[in-house]
């Protein structure tokens, strides 16, 4: 919470309590004096004094969390049209990133769905052709639990299409289902925690395999989705382990995600002057379907009511990514929350040393030169 929040909250609750204390019990006792009809407004009075006094904290309390935990209360300015540009967006069935294709999709790009489910995918492009006109919005697999699976799709891409505008890494998997009881990681094919590999390790050979054609059609970007909870992690522990998985630290959604603002902002450094630039995005507290992987389908729809109360819908929450995505004069490198630079991102994020490891692991584990 800010100073100027705190200042506000504090002042009102101590000049709340001297009313209480003094000022209201001194006009009850007069009008008291005055008849019996004046006790019943010094009732009235009192209760309506009580529901504001209580009222108001509430009221700045949830502004504070509106405008700083959960987002989604800005929007690009910008009325850039994306005709004849390109899009890749990874997870774009659903959640956020259907959210943001429909919101290019309207501005005319070319969005290319990057998913591993086809059904889910084809529904999804039903959906987003319907709402926007835009019939230039495509499926190609791509499941990032498989290194080959995103080679193979980075080469069709490549064969394919003549440009790439803009790649937006949004697909993750939470850390459940991810690991056993004792919170040892279950390997992906290619022998790495499932949910550092999804969230990091395949985005980052993703990009890389794609950076020619990023070059080729510059200015371009890369938009990395985050979270708030890249602030929670310490440190990344790159030690080998002897077990199933190489990586055995390398685990917990928490730590992918300061891998995420890591890549973004090491890749800003290497790209300078190429005309590529990267962007993270804290999309704030969203209302998807991420949260049926971590509760139970029923508990979601029972706490749909609440849910809908403090959380953003989908195409609200995919606001930050688009205005990452379109608005011209951002700075490369940076977390951005709500449609403007963050203030809550890990401060390992200027630890030069730690960006620079990671990107080497992320080499050797992808298998890069």
């Amino acid at each position: 919470m800010d100073s100027l929040t705190v200042g506000i909250i504090t002042a009102i609750w101590k000049y709340s309590n001297l009313f209480l204390s003094f000022i209201l019990p001194l006009i009850f006792w007069l009008l008291y004096k005055v008849s019996f009809f004046g006790y019943l407004v010094a009732y009235r009075y009192a209760v309506a004094c009580s529901c504001l006094v209580a009222i108001i904290p509430c009221y700045f309390l949830w502004r504070w969390y509106i405008y700083y935990i959960r987002g989604g209360n800005h929007k690009s300015t910008s009325s850039k049209s994306m005709k004849g540009k390109t899009v890749i967006i990874t997870g774009g069935n659903s959640g956020i990133g259907k959210g943001a294709a429909i919101h290019l999709a309207r501005r005319g790009a070319r969005v290319i769905l990057a998913c591993r489910n086809a059904q889910k995918a084809q529904e999804a492009i039903t959906e987003i052709t319907s709402c926007t006109g835009n019939q230039n919005i495509v499926f190609r697999k791509l499941d990032l639990l498989s290194f080959k699976s995103v080679r193979e799709f980075a080469d069709r891409i490549l064969q394919e299409e003549e440009r790439l505008d803009v790649l937006i890494n949004n697909a993750g998997i939470p850390d459940t289902n991810t690991h056993d009881e004792d919170r040892t990681p279950f390997p992906s094919e290619d022998g790495y925690s499932q949910s550092f590999q999804v969230n990091h390790f395949s985005h980052f050979l993703l990009t890389n395999l794609l950076l020619d054609l990023l070059k080729k059609s510059s200015p371009s970007r890369v938009v990395n989705v985050t979270s708030r909870l890249n602030t929670a992690p310490t440190k990344l522990d790159f030690t080998v382990g002897d077990g199933n998985v190489r990586y055995p630290k390398l685990t917990h959604y928490t730590k992918g995600k300061l891998a995420n603002v890591l890549f973004t902002k090491e890749l800003a450094k290497r790209m300078e002057g190429t005309g590529v630039t990267s962007y993270s995005v804290d999309p704030g507290i969203i209302f998807s379907n991420i949260w049926e992987k971590q509760i139970t389908k029923w508990k979601v729809h029972a706490m749909s009511l609440i849910f809908w109360l403090l959380f953003c819908d989908e195409l609200s929450g995919s606001e930050t990514t688009v205005y990452c995505a379109v608005e011209e004069g951002l700075q490369s490198g940076l977390v951005y929350f709500d449609c403007r630079p963050s203030r809550h991102v890990n401060s390992l994020i200027e630890n030069d040393e730690l960006r620079e490891e990671l990107w080497n692991v992320s080499l050797e584990v992808t298998d890069l030169k």
